[in-house]
């Protein structure tokens, strides 16, 4: 888990903040992290209740929320949603998945009384230990509620939890240890369940998790980022520096910083360079020096 990530939800809910919202699409990553995180609050950790629009409120075990006297919510009811956190116990954290939709006059007939409702418990939300949290992509937050929401980073699976869940996939499997850090490299930029699937496509295709295993996971990678719009993936061609003539410098340049892109040099705290800014004449070499040295 991401530290910064677990302080910043620690100081967030213990300081009294009401509402805050993480962007990400990973919601089911997220409820599982945050659990880990409520597990710890003192004194003695705090309850999750979860809504979404499919199943209304239920407990971190999935079952159906209950008030103090015993009786269950009943149907999912976005314009009850807000008030039915006050029937729910103190000094607890609630998750509302895909909220935005209902807070926005655009999309939900009824957004003018879900947004009262929560301008108006916001300072009982406060003063009895109750946070909620919006997490999903699509949030636009209504004026009404524009200083009273703060949003936190919930970034992509980090290296180690990548790992964990390769190994979870390739569990009955071969794994080549040699090429696991080049299956991490490829599998960075996606969420967990992306991870998991492109590596049990690699498993269904190869039987083990290998050089060519590494090599499908970034081709796959390619076309997610393709359907984005906003980059573009070409495959680098094999040969490295030696396909392009001229550009000394540059290739000095890079074969200095080429350790630093080692897993010893991440473990080291080293971190590696992000990209490189080629400026110049059109027909110079930029694009062909570029997938030299991705090669």
């Amino acid at each position: 888990m991401n530290e910064s990530f677990r302080q910043s939800i620690t100081d967030y809910v213990l300081s009294g903040h009401a509402y805050l919202h993480v962007h990400t699409p990973e919601k089911t990553r997220f409820v599982q992290e945050l659990k880990e995180i409520a597990a710890e609050l003192p004194p003695k950790g705090r309850p999750i209740f979860v809504w979404s629009p499919a199943t209304g409120w239920q407990d971190a075990e999935g079952q159906p929320a209950k008030t103090a006297d015993g009786r269950e919510l009943g149907q999912p009811n976005p314009q009850l949603a807000p008030q039915q956190i006050l029937e729910l116990p103190e000094e607890a954290l609630f998750v509302l998945k895909d909220f935005g939709y209902y807070v926005t006059s655009r999309t939900f007939a009824y957004s003018d009384l879900v947004t009262a409702w929560l301008s108006e418990i916001r300072d009982v939300l406060a003063h009895t230990g109750r946070t909620v949290i919006f997490v999903g992509v699509d949030f636009e937050i209504p004026p009404v509620l524009q200083h009273d929401i703060t949003g936190i980073e919930f970034r992509l699976p980090e290296d180690a939890a990548i790992e964990k869940a390769v190994r979870f996939v390739a569990e009955d499997h071969p794994l080549d240890e040699q090429y696991l850090p080049a299956i991490i490299t490829a599998c960075r930029g996606m969420t967990q369940q992306q991870v998991e699937d492109r590596t049990a496509l690699a498993l269904r295709k190869f039987k083990k998790l290998n050089g060519q295993a590494a090599r499908l996971i970034l081709t796959e990678k390619a076309e997610v980022i393709r359907r984005t719009g906003l980059l573009e993936y070409r495959d680098p061609p094999a040969g490295g520096l030696d396909l392009i003539g001229g550009w000394d410098n540059v290739k000095r340049h890079v074969e200095l910083d080429k350790p630093c892109f080692s897993a010893e040099a991440r473990k080291f705290g080293i971190e590696f360079p992000r990209g490189l800014l080629l400026v110049g004449v059109s027909g110079g070499g930029k694009t062909q020096m570029s997938l030299c040295i991705a090669s």
